[in-house]
């Protein structure tokens, strides 16, 4: 008999929340700088290296920060250096802002790349675990 889905559910969020660490670890050992140890700096500097430069309703939306909560980090990661407020940067929109990496920015996402690298070990056994869990979950359901 399988496992009741609340203890499913539980178990993913566990093995999200481990994953999840994992991420903190490396963003701590590759910046040492505590202000972009969390998801929201995390998410801003992964999409707009993925995407490139993006306005920052977008990256609210993302984060699921407020415009104001949004600023506030945009400003303490502008004074550490790895983001630039680019104004007047929106085609068709004088007073559109792109946010974007600085070359510090990018810099830092590489060496980002390097520590989750060093933990792939780590990381591939929790990735694992998770399918296991969602695949058990699928079973169930199905």
């Amino acid at each position: 008999m399988g496992e009741h889905p609340s203890h499913s559910a539980a178990r993913l969020l566990l093995l999200l929340a481990e994953f999840g660490h994992t991420v903190s670890r490396a963003m701590t050992a590759a910046s040492g700088e505590p202000e972009l140890v969390g998801n929201a700096p995390i998410l801003i500097l992964s999409s707009i290296d993925l995407s490139g430069p993006q306005r920052p309703s977008s990256l609210a939306k993302l984060t699921g920060l407020s415009t104001g909560g949004l600023s506030k980090l945009l400003d303490r990661m502008q004074e550490l250096g790895v983001v630039q407020r680019e104004p007047g940067s929106v085609r068709g929109d004088r007073r559109g802002v792109l946010v974007s990496l600085t070359e510090r920015g990018i810099q830092l996402m590489g060496v980002l790349a390097g520590e989750l690298e060093e933990r792939l070990p780590e990381t591939r056994k929790l990735v694992a675990e998770i399918v296991t869990v969602l695949d058990t979950e699928t079973t169930v359901a199905g």
